[in-house]
């Protein structure tokens, strides 16, 4: 190692040496400050959903730990989810839906959008149109991301359109479809066809 090369950058490079040294005792000390506030459930919560992930062999029952122990917790939630796609996964439909109940009363707007989303498909699949449609819509506004409130609304428009509500639907598609910046104007754009074409045979 030559201490010259080294001491010549420092000297050069003094402003950003000790901007990166200030920065640097900030982060260390933000995170000691955190660890030391947080403990219990940084190593109680989020270590053990990175266990759950980096696949460590008791992964399902890690993840069960954190949805019995921290419920209400963003990773408790997280597990559940995970739990919810993994019994979907093996067709155990019942059961994947009871884990959908631990993402409803998140503060996080992605995790409510999930709830929404699986509820919903909950709902429709045991028949209950209407309070899928409910929860599809109350899913839109969640945030302010237009590719999940389109995403919302062009499901919503879906069922209406399987439900022979061609009105309502076609309502909701002509919106998206002359939206140029959606991510769903081209699906739109194609259901839109079918529903006036629907629409004009009824």
């Amino acid at each position: 190692m030559d201490v010259q090369k080294i001491w010549d950058y420092v000297k050069k490079n003094r402003d950003n040496v000790i901007l990166g040294v200030v920065a640097l005792a900030v982060v260390v000390g933000a995170g000691i400050y955190y660890l030391n506030q947080n403990r219990k459930k940084a190593e109680d919560v989020q270590v053990l959903y990175i266990r759950a992930m980096m696949g460590d062999p008791g992964a399902l029952t890690l993840l069960r730990k954190l949805v019995t122990a921290y419920p209400k917790t963003f990773w408790g939630r997280m597990a559940a989810m995970d739990l919810m796609l993994a019994e979907l996964f093996q067709g155990k439909e019942k059961s994947a839906a009871d884990y959908v109940k631990f993402l409803r009363d998140s503060k996080n707007p992605i995790v409510k959008s999930a709830y929404h989303s699986y509820a919903a498909s909950f709902k429709l699949s045991a028949g209950s149109v209407s309070e899928g449609v409910k929860l599809l819509k109350g899913g839109e506004g969640l945030t302010d991301y237009r590719t999940f409130r389109d995403y919302f609304r062009f499901r919503r428009a879906k069922v209406l359109y399987s439900e022979g509500k061609y009105g309502e639907a076609r309502k909701l598609l002509k919106e998206i479809a002359e939206d140029y910046d959606s991510p769903y104007r081209e699906d739109a754009q194609a259901l839109l066809r079918k529903v006036k074409l629907l629409s004009e045979v009824k």
